[in-house]
């Protein structure tokens, strides 16, 4: 992917994230260059038509080389910490996760992508490959996470129920923040996903 392609794609993201009430249509051509620096006529070179555009785009935002929203509260937990230190570790790396989400450039788009389900039968089957990536990728990151701390899921659930609610947890407070203030978001984030551990999982059996 070019250089110009991919300040194209992102101009895209960027434009969409402050016209969230628009449609995808608003997404111009021209609006697309000038937002991304450059001639309308350079739009023309890698797109034919803005239909083709936005397809690109929706790939581009889905795509998992774009992709951090699959790293929930796991990324970062390497090393062996100290059993007695659980708690504290998963908030920091809930806090960790949390600001990194927040501050995801694709965030807003996917949302609205999510929001708009049922556009077309190309746009649903990408969301979800892109969704099933993500649980993929955040239930083997929490697999590994208790492991590594000698837990695991307590019956009724499952390593895949408690990622979907960390997940949740994390879209919901994400939308909230604006209205509650980041620092109340992320407090929050950090608290309930350290309480949802420690109610979901236990003790590995001997």
């Amino acid at each position: 992917m070019t250089d110009t392609r991919v300040e194209l794609l992102q101009a895209g993201v960027m434009l969409y994230s402050r016209l969230r009430s628009s449609h995808l249509q608003s997404l111009t051509a021209g609006r697309v260059a000038a937002a991304a620096g450059f001639h309308r006529q350079t739009f023309y070179r890698y797109w034919d038509t803005q239909a083709e555009y936005v397809q690109d785009l929706i790939r581009f935002a889905l795509d998992g080389a774009n992709d951090a929203a699959g790293e929930g509260i796991s990324a970062g937990a390497d090393g062996e910490p100290e059993p007695s230190e659980f708690k504290p570790f998963v908030r920091a790396l809930a806090r960790d996760g949390f600001a990194r989400f927040r501050s995801d450039p694709m965030r807003d788009f996917r949302f609205a992508l999510i929001a708009t389900r049922g556009g077309t039968e190309e746009i649903d089957d990408l969301l979800d490959d892109f969704i099933g990536r993500v649980r993929r990728e955040a239930t083997g990151g929490l697999d590994a996470l208790l492991r590594d701390w000698g837990r695991e899921p307590t019956a009724p659930y499952t390593t895949p129920d408690i990622a979907i609610a960390v997940e949740s947890l994390a879209m919901g407070l994400s939308l909230a923040a604006p209205f509650v203030g980041e620092s109340a978001a992320a407090d929050l984030y950090e608290q309930l996903v350290v309480d949802l551990l420690l109610v979901t999982t236990g003790p590995q059996a001997p």
